[in-house]
């Protein structure tokens, strides 16, 4: 299990853990439900409208979603 450090494209940060079978649309779920977890599930953007890309931010490691 590993915890990914996740930056949103609002510049909100958060945490979440996913395990090393998971796949990129399991990956992307876990990091939408961290970063939208006060937002109501009909409202948050799908896993197949966001990408991920990778940045560097006060040199640590964050998974960038891009919408």
């Amino acid at each position: 299990m590993e915890s990914v450090a996740v930056l949103g494209e609002d510049g909100e940060k958060a945490q979440c853990r996913v395990l090393d079978c998971d796949t990129i649309t399991q990956v992307k779920s876990k990091i939408l439900d961290a970063l939208y977890r006060n937002t109501p599930y009909s409202l948050r953007p799908s896993v197949h409208e966001v990408d991920l890309g990778k940045c560097y931010e006060y040199y640590s490691n964050y998974i960038h979603v891009l919408n």
